[in-house]
């Protein structure tokens, strides 16, 4: 159901982690979508409204976030979402060249970084932000 909040599509292999930042996001009054990895986000942004953004973890398994990523690049509709990748890995730099990425979060997700994130790309979709 398409609806006049803010919604976020959550995407990390990681229930612990969908949970935390569904229950944070909720707090500040965004309505979140959850997917357990890149092929179900996917199936979710080609059959429902288009969020607002998307919080993408870059390491999944079987499709990775650059996977995703590649994916969502190839359709002009899919493409225009902001898209704020999470990630531990130290290499995340080298691994965004060529991306169409607004921003990246290191894990662990400083919370209050992460919303200034979020509200500045759900204003502007700026697409040269970075964490």
């Amino acid at each position: 159901m398409h609806s006049s909040k803010r919604s976020i599509l959550v995407i990390d292999d990681d229930s612990d982690i969908r949970d935390a930042l569904h229950d944070a996001l909720s707090d500040e009054g965004y309505e979140t979508i959850e997917a357990a990895g890149g092929r179900e986000g996917l199936d979710y942004l080609r059959s429902h409204w288009m969020p607002s953004l998307i919080l993408l973890d870059l390491n999944m398994a079987p499709m990775s976030g650059p996977e995703f990523l590649a994916e969502v690049a190839r359709d002009a509709s899919l493409s225009r979402i902001p898209v704020i990748l999470l990630t531990a890995d130290p290499r995340t730099q080298e691994m965004l060249r060529g991306t169409t990425c607004a921003a990246y979060q290191e894990k662990p997700v400083v919370l209050e970084k992460l919303l200034e994130t979020i509200s500045q790309c759900c204003e502007s979709h700026s697409p040269c932000l970075r964490g």
